[in-house]
C-alpha cells in the first residue's frame, strides 16, 4: 500500500491524495488506485482517509477473493511512502523531531546555530509493535491514533519500511552529491572550476544501457536531477569520480555507503546482506567524523534500519515507491482542469479498466532476436546491442565479453558471438573491521579495451547479467583535460538484468 500527495497546478495549492496497492505475488499486474482524495491541502484527519481502507481490507482477510471456485487469501505487507506521508499515516511527529525515528528510540539533538535535529545514537532501543501500540514512546505519537492500527496482521514497525527511493537515492546519495559539488562538508577540499568542468564533461559524455531511460546530466542541473538520475550516479558513476576528491581513508568510509547500496539492490548478492548490514553500521557511525556532527539528519541515521527492512520484504527493488511514483504521473495526465478533479480520474480508470484485452494477442518469447539481426533481447528489458553503452555483459563463468552479433541455432537456442578478455583488475577493495571486500565479488570491474582478448561463441544461457560500461578518463578529475581518455573502462552490473 501507498500513499502520496500529489500537486496539480504551478498556480494553485489544489492537491491529490491517492491510495494505492500493488499485489507482491503479481509481480506484472500494475499498480491500482483504490482511493482517492483532493482539496487545497493534505486530508485533514487520518481517519476519514485511510479508515475505510482499513474497514475493506479487514473484510477481505476474512472472506478472501473469489476467482471462480477458487477463494484467495489477501495479507498486508508493507505501506510505503516518504517520510511525512508515513509519519501522517501512523500519526507519528515528523522525522525532524527529536522522537522522529521510526524504528528506534533514537533521541534527537537540536542544533540551535544549525536550525536542525540530529540523530546521533547509533544503538538505541529498536520499537516493536506492542509498544507501538501501548504509547510505550509518548513523545513519537501525535493525540489521535492511527486506522493503520486497526488492520489485522500488520505491524505497525516492521511494515512501514524505509524504501530505496527516499532513503537512498532522495536521501543520503542527494546529499553527499550536493554536499560535496558545493562544498558544505568542512573535512573535504572544495572543488575548482576546472575540476567541476572536467567532471561536468565526463558525466554529460556518459552513456548509460538502453534500459535506462533517462541520461545522465551535468552538476549544472543538479537540483532539478530525478531519483534516478542520483541513483545510476551512486552505483555506477561516483566511485569512477569521488576517490578522487577523497583522502584514502575517507574513500574507504565511501565505499561501506556504496558496497551497502550495491549489495541492497540484487538477490545476487544475498550472500553479503549481512556484511553489508556491517558496513552501514560502520557508515553511520563514523559519518560525523568525515562529514561533520551537524550532518547526523535523520535520513543517514535510518540508514542502520535498512537491513532490516531487506531482511523482511527482500532486496530494495522489490519494496521500492518507483512503481507508485510512476503511477502518479499517469494519475496526474487524467485531470484536465481543476473542477470535479476526483470525477475526471474516477471516469478515466473506469474507462481503461472496460477496455478489452484480446484473448489472441502474441506472447513474445525470449530470447528474440532483433529484427534487423544486430542485436539480441535476452529478455523483455535486457538487450545486447553492437555499440559501447549496450555490448558489455558477464557470463555465468564470470567472463568478461563484448557482443558482436547474434544468431539463433534453433527455436530455443541462441548463440552470442563476442570478444572476451582475458585480463580484469579491482576498482576497489573496502575494509571494515578485519573484513575485506573486492569489487570483483560485487561484480565490478576494470579492464582495458586494448588488452588480451580472444573470440568467443556462447550460448544465451550463459549470460549472467549486463554491464554498465564507462570509458575512464586518463588522468585524475583533479587534473583532467576533458578531451583526453584512456582505454580504462569501468564495468559496473546493471541489476535487473542479473539472469
Amino acid at each position: 500500500m501507498s500513499i502520496d500527495g500529489l500537486p496539480l497546478f504551478k498556480s494553485s495549492t489544489k492537491q491529490l491524495w491517492p491510495i494505492l496497492i500493488w499485489v507482491e505475488s503479481l509481480p506484472e499486474a500494475p499498480v491500482m488506485l483504490v482511493g482517492l482524495f483532493c482539496g487545497q491541502t493534505k486530508p485533514g484527519l487520518v481517519e476519514e482517509f485511510l479508515g475505510p481502507l482499513v474497514e475493506d481490507f479487514n473484510r477481505l482477510q476474512e472472506t478472501g477473493l473469489r476467482f471462480g471456485d477458487k477463494v484467495v487469501r489477501l495479507l498486508p505487507s508493507a505501506f510505503v511512502a516518504d517520510s511525512p506521508a508515513r509519519a501522517f499515516a501512523k500519526g507519528t511527529v515528523y522525522f525532524n523531531a527529536a522522537h522522529g525515528c521510526l524504528k528506534c528510540t533514537c533521541v534527537g539533538v537540536h542544533l540551535n546555530s544549525e536550525h536542525k535535529m540530529i540523530f546521533e545514537s547509533v544503538d538505541a532501543e529498536l520499537r516493536t509493535d506492542d509498544g507501538f501500540k501501548q504509547r510505550v514512546d509518548k513523545d513519537h505519537h501525535k493525540p489521535w491514533r492511527s486506522p493503520l492500527e486497526k488492520l489485522k496482521n500488520f505491524n505497525m514497525i516492521d511494515g512501514v519500511p524505509y524504501e530505496g527511493l527516499h532513503q537512498f537515492d532522495r536521501g543520503v546519495t542527494l546529499k553527499l552529491v550536493l554536499g560535496l559539488y558545493e562544498g558544505i562538508f568542512e573535512n573535504f577540499d572544495k572543488w575548482s572550476p576546472r575540476q567541476k568542468e572536467a567532471v561536468n564533461t565526463f558525466l554529460i559524455k556518459t552513456r548509460l544501457p538502453s534500459e535506462v531511460n533517462r541520461p545522465m546530466r551535468s552538476f549544472r542541473y543538479r537540483h532539478f536531477w530525478k531519483a534516478t538520475e542520483f541513483r545510476s550516479f551512486l552505483l555506477h558513476i561516483s566511485i569512477a569520480v569521488l576517490k578522487d576528491f577523497m583522502s584514502f581513508d575517507a574513500f574507504n568510509h565511501f565505499l561501506c555507503y556504496f558496497c551497502s547500496v550495491t549489495i541492497f539492490n540484487s538477490t545476487a548478492h544475498k550472500h553479503l546482506w549481512p556484511l553489508a548490514e556491517k558496513f552501514l553500521y560502520n557508515f553511520v557511525k563514523n559519518f560525523p567524523q568525515y562529514y561533520g556532527r551537524a550532518h547526523m539528519i535523520s535520513n543517514v541515521h535510518n540508514l542502520l534500519h535498512v537491513s532490516g527492512d531487506v531482511n523482511m520484504f527482500g532486496a530494495v527493488p522489490e519494496y521500492s515507491a518507483y512503481r507508485y511514483e510512476n503511477f502518479l504521473l499517469i494519475v496526474r495526465r487524467y485531470v484536465r482542469s481543476g473542477t470535479h478533479v476526483v470525477t475526471q480520474v474516477a471516469g478515466r480508470m473506469q474507462e481503461i479498466a472496460s477496455v478489452q484485452v484480446a484473448t489472441n494477442r502474441v506472447t513474445q518469447t525470449y530470447p528474440r532476436l532483433k529484427v534487423n539481426g544486430a542485436g539480441i533481447h535476452v529478455t523483455a528489458d535486457f538487450v545486447l546491442l553492437p555499440n559501447f553503452k549496450d555490448q558489455w555483459f558477464l557470463t555465468t563463468d564470470n567472463g568478461i565479453i563484448k557482443f558482436l552479433e547474434a544468431k539463433r541455432i534453433s527455436s530455443l537456442l541462441c548463440t552470442v558471438i563476442g570478444i572476451q578478455y582475458e585480463i580484469w583488475t579491482e576498482q576497489f577493495s573496502a575494509s571494515v573491521d578485519g573484513d575485506q571486500l573486492s569489487s570483483t565479488d560485487l561484480h565490478i570491474y576494470k579492464i582495458d579495451e586494448n588488452g588480451q582478448s580472444r573470440s568467443v561463441e556462447i550460448p544465451h544461457y550463459a549470460i549472467k547479467c549486463k554491464f554498465v560500461a564507462l570509458r575512464l578518463p586518463s588522468t585524475s578529475f583533479k587534473h583532467l583535460d576533458p578531451q583526453l581518455s584512456s582505454s580504462l573502462i569501468s564495468l559496473t552490473p546493471l541489476f535487473h538484468t542479473f539472469q
